[in-house]
């Protein structure tokens, strides 16, 4: 019970650091997203804002356009936009799970791992979990499709040398396996906390 608690206390330092990074990342998000809509309010010039516009990031591949191809400021200022907003969306979800965590190990810390909290709390994070990946895939989405749409790829890459050009959008599911893992685990600690409250009662 001793290493227990003492490797509760170690991660609820761990998740509240991570708290604080998480709470930094909003910030700087919003402020992100403030410099655009000042972008947008009063048509300040693309290096006011940012650099390297004519840069396309396609993950495995980095398109330097030239002048003449490179996209104009509101497309890329909207791109930008989506992505931040998501993003902070995305961050706000993963404050909550985080404070869902630290719930979960706080009876953890009193030696207390089958307090009811726990379960509820495992139920919430496996929801949590489900809302960020969504979240995430939306984003990856959104950004791919706005970047495509900005860049005119299809135009940009098209020459005699190919004949089709098809962009593939995928949705990544491994969330919804990791949100049912601890939906599962919910159920398994709420039997546990049955089980400790029959055991109190007969004590």
């Amino acid at each position: 019970m001793e290493k227990l608690v003492k490797t509760a206390k170690n991660l609820d330092t761990v998740f509240k650091i991570l708290s604080v990074a998480v709470n930094i990342g909003a910030i700087c998000a919003v402020v992100g997203l403030g410099i655009l809509a000042a972008g947008f309010a009063f048509d300040l010039p693309p290096e006011f804002i940012g650099t390297n516009w004519e840069v396309a990031d396609l993950g495995f591949l980095t398109i330097t356009v030239s002048g003449d191809s490179v996209p104009g400021l509101k497309p890329i200022l909207g791109q930008a936009a989506a992505e931040l907003a998501l993003s902070l969306a995305c961050l706000v979800i993963v404050q909550r799970m985080i404070k869902c965590v630290r719930s979960i190990l706080r009876p953890m810390t009193q030696g207390a791992p089958f307090e009811s909290s726990v379960s509820t709390n495992l139920k919430r994070l496996a929801g949590y979990i489900l809302f960020l990946g969504i979240g995430l895939n939306c984003r990856e989405t959104i950004s791919r499709l706005l970047l495509v749409k900005a860049f005119d790829l299809t135009r940009l890459l098209a020459s005699d040398h190919i004949t089709q050009l098809t962009f593939h959008y995928q949705f990544n599911i491994g969330f919804v396996i990791a949100s049912a893992a601890f939906l599962l685990l919910s159920y398994i600690f709420r039997y546990g906390e049955e089980l400790q409250q029959l055991s109190d009662e007969t004590l």
